[in-house]
C-alpha cells in the first residue's frame, strides 16, 4: 500500500467579498499598512512608487498626500500628465 500526500483542505468560512465584512481589506487599504507602519516606527523613506494601479486612484494618492509623504506613481494614459 502506498500513500500519496493528500492535497490540502480548502480554507473555512466563506469567502471574503464584502466591505461589510469587519476582515475585508481593499488592495489599496493593504497597501497603505506598510507604509503607515513604517512611518510610526520612525523608519525614513524617500517616497513611495508605485505602478498606475494606485496611482489612478485618487484616494491612495490624497492619503499619501495629506501624510507628508512624497510620492512617485504611474499613470494611465487617460489620465494625462
Amino acid at each position: 500500500m502506498s500513500t500519496t500526500p493528500s492535497a490540502p483542505a480548502p480554507a473555512s468560512g466563506p469567502p471574503l467579498e464584502s466591505t461589510n465584512d469587519p476582515a475585508f481589506y481593499t488592495k489599496l487599504q493593504i497597501a497603505a499598512d506598510p507604509v503607515r507602519q513604517a512611518r510610526e516606527t520612525g523608519r525614513i523613506f524617500r517616497a513611495v512608487a508605485a505602478d498606475c494601479a494606485y496611482g489612478d486612484q485618487d484616494d491612495f494618492r490624497r492619503d499619501l498626500s495629506e501624510a507628508g509623504l512624497p510620492f512617485a506613481m504611474a499613470l494611465k494614459p487617460r489620465r494625462g500628465t
